[in-house]
Protein backbone atom coordinates (compact mmCIF):
# COMPACT_ATOMS: atom_id res chain seq x y z
CA UNK A 1 0.00 0.00 0.00
CA UNK A 2 2.96 3.13 0.90
CA UNK A 3 4.77 1.66 -1.62
CA UNK A 4 1.96 2.06 -4.41
CA UNK A 5 0.54 5.38 -2.72
CA UNK A 6 4.75 6.72 -2.94
CA UNK A 7 5.36 6.13 -6.40
CA UNK A 8 1.30 7.30 -7.69
CA UNK A 9 2.11 10.59 -5.90
CA UNK A 10 5.66 11.57 -6.75
CA UNK A 11 6.42 11.56 -3.43
CA UNK A 12 10.35 12.68 -2.89
CA UNK A 13 12.29 9.37 -1.71
CA UNK A 14 15.97 9.64 -1.01
CA UNK A 15 17.34 6.19 -2.47
CA UNK A 16 20.48 6.58 -0.37
CA UNK A 17 17.99 5.79 2.60
CA UNK A 18 17.07 2.37 1.70
CA UNK A 19 17.52 2.08 -2.53
CA UNK A 20 15.18 2.63 -5.24
CA UNK A 21 12.76 -0.22 -4.44
CA UNK A 22 13.13 -0.81 -0.69
CA UNK A 23 11.85 0.50 2.34
CA UNK A 24 11.33 0.11 5.71
CA UNK A 25 8.39 -2.07 6.20
CA UNK A 26 9.96 -4.10 3.51
CA UNK A 27 13.09 -4.44 6.16
CA UNK A 28 10.46 -5.28 8.95
CA UNK A 29 8.84 -8.15 6.82
CA UNK A 30 12.31 -9.49 6.06
CA UNK A 31 13.64 -9.55 10.14
CA UNK A 32 10.63 -11.05 11.22
CA UNK A 33 10.23 -14.32 8.50
CA UNK A 34 14.48 -14.39 9.33
CA UNK A 35 13.26 -14.69 13.05
CA UNK A 36 10.39 -17.27 12.26
CA UNK A 37 13.55 -19.57 10.78
CA UNK A 38 15.70 -18.94 13.70
CA UNK A 39 13.24 -19.44 16.22
CA UNK A 40 13.59 -22.69 16.59
CA UNK A 41 16.89 -22.56 17.31
CA UNK A 42 16.24 -19.85 19.98
CA UNK A 43 13.59 -21.73 21.95
CA UNK A 44 13.05 -18.98 24.31
CA UNK A 45 16.57 -18.71 25.62
CA UNK A 46 17.70 -15.15 26.26
CA UNK A 47 21.49 -16.40 26.06
CA UNK A 48 21.48 -17.90 23.00
CA UNK A 49 19.00 -14.62 21.22
CA UNK A 50 22.04 -12.72 22.85
CA UNK A 51 24.77 -14.98 21.32
CA UNK A 52 23.21 -14.75 18.38
CA UNK A 53 22.52 -11.06 18.07
CA UNK A 54 26.14 -10.88 18.76
CA UNK A 55 27.28 -13.52 16.09
CA UNK A 56 25.37 -11.51 13.67
CA UNK A 57 26.49 -8.18 14.45
CA UNK A 58 30.26 -9.29 14.75
CA UNK A 59 30.04 -10.85 11.46
CA UNK A 60 28.43 -7.90 9.93
CA UNK A 61 31.23 -5.50 11.57
CA UNK A 62 33.56 -8.10 9.78
CA UNK A 63 32.24 -8.19 6.52
CA UNK A 64 31.92 -3.54 6.37
CA UNK A 65 35.30 -3.22 7.68
CA UNK A 66 37.13 -6.39 6.04
CA UNK A 67 35.57 -7.40 2.83
CA UNK A 68 35.17 -3.53 1.98
CA UNK A 69 31.74 -3.34 1.79
CA UNK A 70 31.48 -0.24 3.73
CA UNK A 71 32.94 1.52 0.28
CA UNK A 72 30.47 -0.27 -1.17
CA UNK A 73 27.42 0.06 0.59
CA UNK A 74 28.32 3.97 1.07
CA UNK A 75 28.87 4.68 -2.76
CA UNK A 76 26.26 6.23 -4.93
CA UNK A 77 27.41 3.82 -7.97
CA UNK A 78 24.28 1.26 -8.55
CA UNK A 79 24.01 -1.48 -11.40
CA UNK A 80 20.67 -0.49 -12.38
CA UNK A 81 20.18 -4.20 -13.74
CA UNK A 82 20.68 -5.88 -10.20
CA UNK A 83 18.02 -5.78 -7.91
CA UNK A 84 20.57 -6.06 -4.50
CA UNK A 85 22.80 -3.39 -6.16
CA UNK A 86 19.31 -0.83 -6.73
CA UNK A 87 18.28 -1.59 -2.90
CA UNK A 88 21.65 -2.62 -1.09
CA UNK A 89 21.23 0.10 1.89
CA UNK A 90 17.49 -1.16 2.87
CA UNK A 91 18.95 -5.35 1.90
CA UNK A 92 22.05 -5.06 3.89
CA UNK A 93 20.54 -3.04 7.08
CA UNK A 94 18.52 -6.11 7.79
CA UNK A 95 21.57 -7.97 9.80
CA UNK A 96 21.87 -4.69 11.52
CA UNK A 97 18.19 -4.87 12.22
CA UNK A 98 17.74 -8.50 13.10
CA UNK A 99 20.66 -8.12 15.76
CA UNK A 100 18.62 -5.46 17.44
CA UNK A 101 15.67 -7.11 17.32
CA UNK A 102 17.24 -10.63 18.73
CA UNK A 103 19.18 -8.64 21.56
CA UNK A 104 15.95 -6.89 22.53
CA UNK A 105 14.04 -10.44 22.67
CA UNK A 106 17.18 -11.24 24.96
CA UNK A 107 16.21 -8.52 26.87
CA UNK A 108 12.11 -9.25 27.21
CA UNK A 109 12.72 -13.26 27.43
CA UNK A 110 15.10 -13.10 30.49
CA UNK A 111 12.19 -10.11 32.31
CA UNK A 112 9.81 -13.21 31.36
CA UNK A 113 11.78 -15.15 33.35
CA UNK A 114 12.32 -13.29 36.24
CA UNK A 115 8.90 -12.40 36.67
CA UNK A 116 7.68 -15.83 36.36
CA UNK A 117 10.21 -17.12 38.77
CA UNK A 118 8.62 -14.60 41.51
Amino acid sequence: MRLVSVKSTNYIEHVSEYGVHWNFLFTIVVVKLIVCLIQPFIRNSPVRSLLLASLIGFYYQYFLTRKNYTQYLLSDKRDFTSFVDMNKEGIFSCAGYLAIYLVFQAICLRISQIINNK
